[in-house]
């Protein structure tokens, strides 16, 4: 069941915020429909995407990320 809410924003802020609706395809409402969908929603679940990239960069000893990012790019690139 849907129902309705008054909301006071700052006029500047609520102009950005239906520019940014309108940019992603969507309405000001939908937006804020979705943003409480997330922040209410209990615990966060790790996507199948994200576990699958999960091990891609292997760390050394040392936890240098830059030289082992590095290094993984150049064994892929070569």
């Amino acid at each position: 069941m849907k129902t309705d809410f008054i909301l006071h924003v700052d006029k500047d802020l609520l102009k950005k915020a239906k520019d940014y609706a309108r940019d992603h395809h969507t309405t000001l409402p939908k937006l804020i429909e979705d943003f409480l969908k997330d922040i209410t929603k209990p615990g966060e679940e790790i996507t199948p995407l994200v576990k699958s990239l999960s091990g891609i960069v292997k760390l050394g000893k040392m936890g240098n990320l830059d030289k082992d990012y590095a290094d993984y790019l150049m064994g892929k690139y070569q």
